[in-house]
């Protein structure tokens, strides 16, 4: 994909953004070569379970097993399997391949296979439907034929289960955790190449073993040994050739981060290479300087981040690596969406001479999640390729604590550890804004509230007047405003509101006051809120859903009649403890209404099946009846420091771009895009009303034969209901956790409410004053 930009950038911002990077000749670069592997699916049937693996290499062949089933035309028969053989000649880059359907009996199954000394070999399974057995045989194939060379029986005399295997040098290294129900203890065994093996234990006396988290090749037959265990890491140096086992001195080793450790892969230079958690980075670990250092920062070449980042390193020669594997496709929702179900992918990355973009200006980028981090990664790519004066980096500056997330033992404890850590990290970034040295672009961000300030981030208001209603959903980029300010663009969204019958919504149309929330608990919903929260928390749901009225250009007044309105319906009608759904007194089968999070088509698709059509999303409870929030799935800002406002806002015009778009569309985004989101839509009227209705049923929604049948007016309706939104999930955590202090003293009676309002109102203006 290639979009070509408007203007390359036009000038420097005002901002303060301190040491700019400028690319320099030799800043690290590595020239790529990306080959897509053909893996043989069927086009014209649908996947239902597979897998691509990489059996082996050598000097002049690749070998890839893609093995799976298909679903059946028939419902009530099994799956169809299918085993395929993909081969790259790695001087041509053509690719070979084979079925082995023709080879395979009507119960056998390809397990698993391995490609070594020129020599493919498979591990079948073979059913017996008679005695309910499975026998396993390992048949040697022909890689240039694909015929059965020799079929023998499995030698299974190794059957146990290892935490880690390693291939460390002429040697094999197994590491087993056994004895977890008595007294856990490590067992390392290996095996050379000539036959020998030898095995030694580490056990744990008084200190509870965990495992073994990885092992390094440190010089020669040695090896390092780390064990996790109950009280710290324990480390061991193996001597593989003399079979003698050392502890060491763990301070010695913590300069080795092994938390971010993922794969690790052992190089021919001898080096031990790891891919970072953060899927981002591959490290090269130097025992003899004792340091941790970058070998490739995926920034440091032109391929699609996204497919980097779900890649294995398969060679490394210290000078150039290749990596490959299975990228899981772009879904598409249409009758035809196999071929873009998996791709599977080696790339060959070189250390180049010069770096092609050296006198660019860098600009970085902060992404906070992972969510929609394909097209994102496209977008960049083709920003990089198209800009003469800016290159974007990504960074990993910040890490989010969940600690106290996963530490919470209720709904709400979870909900108030959520707000402390967005607002450790608002606190994070906006001290690196104003201090000159944060990023350039921030996405996914929408959720901290505490940015849409003109301290911290730019109004993206201007550049973005193009946009046409009869184009895009406006409504949306408007309901983003803060005070009549852009301050985080809406790429994709999910809407968040109330799920119910259409009769039953309040006289808006698109939401309920409070008077008539009220009384849609009292009848259809025979008393049961569904709104399962406590007081203090119900009460700062519905102040964000409406906090527009109480928070103006800074200023915040809870003193208005509409926050009273509020905070007296939740004391009049709203329990001091969460309800949960099994102390709910459901008086009916039939379903009436629930909260909802629309995320795509197939939610609304499913929700449509489970209502049997009679079905809409409106706004919670407000003074007014507005219409469902929306949360910005993936959103893009841009820094009130930036090195270059209009560079930032010329990527941000690409994630608008109709290719990107329409990708997110495919994904099952709801897309500003509104030809994008029509296109898509009925392309998943098709799919779910044929092969797509397993996929639904797959989620747990509710499929009969007389079930629902999907037309083209409920994408027109999905539409009015995105038309219907009032506003955008913008959080502002500290302001929450205020409310969430204060309010239960009214709630409880310790205070009158004029008291609790001064006091969260004071409390509250501070806040905002601090930000400027």
């Amino acid at each position: 994909m290639s979009v070509a930009l408007s203007i390359a950038s036009c000038g420097k911002s005002n901002g303060n953004k301190r040491d700019a990077e400028i690319i320099a000749e030799d800043s690290p670069w590595f020239e790529s070569e990306v080959i897509k592997v053909d893996l043989g699916i069927d086009t014209s049937k649908e996947l239902s379970s597979y897998e691509a693996k990489m059996t082996g290499f050598d000097d002049k062949y690749m070998v890839i097993l893609f093995t799976g089933t298909y679903w059946s035309q028939s419902d009530k028969d099994a799956g169809e399997p299918f085993a395929n053989i993909s081969v790259l000649d790695r001087e041509t880059k053509e690719v070979k391949r084979f079925g082995l359907a023709d080879s395979l009996g009507e119960n056998d199954y390809v397990n698993d296979g391995t490609y070594k000394d020129g020599k493919l070999t498979l591990q079948v399974n073979t059913y017996d439907p008679k005695t309910y057995s499975v026998s396993v045989v390992d048949k040697d194939v022909d890689i240039v034929t694909g015929e059965i060379l020799e079929t023998r029986k499995h030698n299974n005399s190794e059957n146990t289960y290892s935490v880690n295997s390693y291939e460390i040098g002429d040697y094999s290294v197994k590491a087993d955790l056994k004895g977890m129900d008595t007294n856990p203890k490590v067992v390392l065994a290996w095996s050379s190449s000539a036959g020998d093996k030898n095995q030694v234990e580490i056990k744990g006396d008084n200190n509870i073993l965990y495992g073994v988290p990885v092992i390094f090749p440190i010089k020669d037959t040695r090896i390092l040994v780390p064990v996790y265990s109950e009280r710290d890491t324990l480390f061991y140096e193996l001597d593989l050739k003399e079979g003698t086992l050392n502890d060491l001195d763990a301070k010695d080793y913590e300069w080795l981060r092994l938390e971010e450790i993922g794969t690790t892969f052992t190089g021919t230079d001898g080096r031990t290479y790891y891919t970072k958690n953060n899927g981002k980075e591959i490290s090269c670990i130097n025992f003899d300087n004792k340091t941790i250092d970058t070998f490739l920062d995926f920034n440091w070449c032109d391929v699609d981040l996204n497919v980097l980042s779900q890649l294995n390193m398969i060679e490394n020669d210290g000078k150039s690596v290749a990596l490959a594997g299975s990228v899981e496709g772009r879904f598409r929702l249409s009758t035809d969406n196999t071929p873009s179900v998996l791709d599977y992918y080696v790339v060959e990355l070189t250390k180049a001479e010069k770096n092609p973009h050296a006198g660019k200006t860098v600009l970085s980028l902060y992404m906070a999640n992972e969510t929609g981090f394909d097209e994102v990664a496209d977008a960049i790519l083709d920003f990089n390729n198209s800009n003469t004066e800016y290159f974007i980096k990504i960074t990993d500056k910040y890490s989010k604590d969940h600690t106290a997330m996963r530490e919470a033992k209720s709904n709400e404890e979870y909900r108030l550890a959520s707000l402390n850590s967005d607002n450790d990290m608002s606190n994070q970034l906006t001290m690196d804004i104003i201090n000159g040295t944060g990023p350039d672009i921030y996405v996914n961000t929408s959720n901290l509230g505490v940015l849409n300030n003109d301290n911290y981030l730019v109004d993206l208001s201007s550049y973005f007047k193009y946009l046409d209603s009869s184009k895009f959903f406006t409504n949306i980029v408007e309901a983003s405003k803060v005070d009549d300010k852009l301050y985080q663009l809406p790429v994709c969204y999910r809407i968040e509101g109330i799920e119910t019958k259409s009769e039953l919504v309040g006289t808006s149309g698109v939401g309920f006051t409070l008077e008539e929330y009220k009384e849609f608990v009292q009848g259809p919903l025979n008393g049961n809120d569904i709104i399962r929260t406590g007081q203090a928390f119900y009460f700062t749901k519905l102040f964000n859903n409406m906090s527009d009225k109480f928070i103006i250009n800074g200023k915040a007044d809870f003193s208005c009649p509409e926050f009273t309105e509020l905070a007296s319906y939740v004391n009049d009608n709203v329990q001091d403890k969460r309800i949960s759904e099994d102390d709910a007194n459901e008086s009916s089968d039939t379903l009436i209404a629930g909260i909802t999070t629309c995320y795509g088509i197939s939610a609304y698709f499913g929700e449509l099946a489970e209502f049997n059509g009679d079905f809409t999303i409106v706004g919670l409870p407000s003074y007014d009846g507005r219409g469902p929030q929306f949360d910005a799935w993936v959103s893009v800002a841009v820094s009130a420091q930036s090195t270059d406002v209009n560079a930032c806002a010329e990527f941000a015009k690409l994630l608008l771009s109709d290719d990107i778009q329409t990708g997110f569309a495919e994904q099952e985004y709801l897309v500003l895009n509104r030809e994008a989101f029509r296109n898509v839509g009925l392309a998943a009227v098709e799919y779910y009303n044929g092969a797509g209705v397993r996929r639904l049923a797959s989620q747990g929604y509710p499929i009969t034969e007389n079930r629902f049948v999907y037309s083209t007016k409920d994408i027109d309706d999905l539409e009015k209901i995105i038309l219907s939104c009032s506003g955008m999930k913008a959080e502002d955590s500290a302001i929450s956790i205020i409310l969430i202090e204060e309010m239960p003293a009214y709630f409880t009676g310790q205070k009158d409410l004029d008291s609790v309002i001064t006091i969260s109102q004071d409390r509250a203006q501070k806040v905002l004053d601090e930000r400027g």
